[in-house]
């Protein structure tokens, strides 16, 4: 049988994702974690680093639903959200509501030309955290220069790492921390070096491999260079396509950049 998906397709500096809502699901909804495989491969679907499912809760509140691209499920994404939140504003023509992810409410404000999300705080201890000297002693080998490395909590988990590496070796090292018992669901890995305030940072995303940018990176990336004294806050997170401007106010990391449509369409999707 054929069910035909409506969908519109976005990206935040490269980060991107197909949009649907969850009433233009109908059959797929039993499967959904299937549907997400199909439509994010880049040869044979319609080609995303996520698949996002959202819904109206009520006036000015809405329910996000992420998956990557194996099917496994995304407890908050930055770019996502700044993606569907200005999806939502075209639609309904409000600027400010707000966004449910996994476990975080997260605020949205539309700009000129920008949109900002809340990302709430972030932790630097939890449960789930290794040792950092097991982690070096992984890393190390692979670096040319490794100054420091922290654990991240932004509602999905993060590894900082501070240092030098070839993009080869960025690769490898990313890979390599997806198998090891200490992340037994995967870690996101950022690659950070530091010059005049701005933050640079390469990105492997658990589930997907390496993307163009990652909202939950830059807070992560944000929140340990602040930890470490190492920038101020604003400041600018550089991703391969562009920037992201991060702040914090009382705890709270604030996350403004620009979002791109790409396209709109029907999924056509068998079953």
């Amino acid at each position: 049988m054929l069910e035909k998906i409506d969908f519109v397709k976005m990206h935040g500096l490269g980060n991107d994702f197909v949009i649907v809502k969850s009433e233009n699901l109908l059959s797929s909804q039993r499967n959904l974690k299937q549907v997400a495989m199909e439509i994010s491969n880049r040869r044979t679907g319609i080609g995303c680093d996520q698949f996002v499912v959202y819904e109206k809760i009520r006036t000015s509140y809405y329910n996000m639903t992420l998956y990557n691209i194996d099917g496994s499920f995304v407890k908050i994404c930055g770019n996502a959200a700044r993606c569907l939140a200005k999806l939502i504003s075209d639609e309904t023509g409000e600027k400010e509501f707000t966004i449910k992810s996994t476990i975080k409410d997260l605020k949205c404000r539309i700009n000129e030309h920008t949109v900002t999300v809340n990302m709430g705080k972030v932790s630097f201890q939890e449960p789930w955290m290794p040792s950092m000297e097991k982690i070096r002693s992984v890393i190390e080998p692979f670096a040319e220069d490794l100054s420091n490395l922290i654990c991240v909590d932004v509602a999905n988990p993060h590894l900082v790492i501070f240092g030098i590496f070839t993009e080869s070796n960025k690769l490898l090292v990313g890979k390599k921390l997806q198998n090891l018992e200490y992340f037994e669901d995967g870690v996101n890995v950022s690659f950070v070096t530091i010059k005049d305030n701005k933050i640079h940072v390469f990105i492997w995303e658990r589930g997907a491999g390496p993307t163009l940018a990652c909202g939950s990176a830059a807070c992560a990336s944000f929140a340990s260079s602040l930890k470490f004294g190492l920038v101020e806050s604003p400041s600018e997170v550089i991703f391969t396509l562009g920037n992201i401007s991060m702040s914090e106010q009382n705890g709270d990391l604030l996350m403004t950049g620009e979002t791109t449509f790409v396209a709109e369409g029907k999924y056509y999707h068998y079953f």
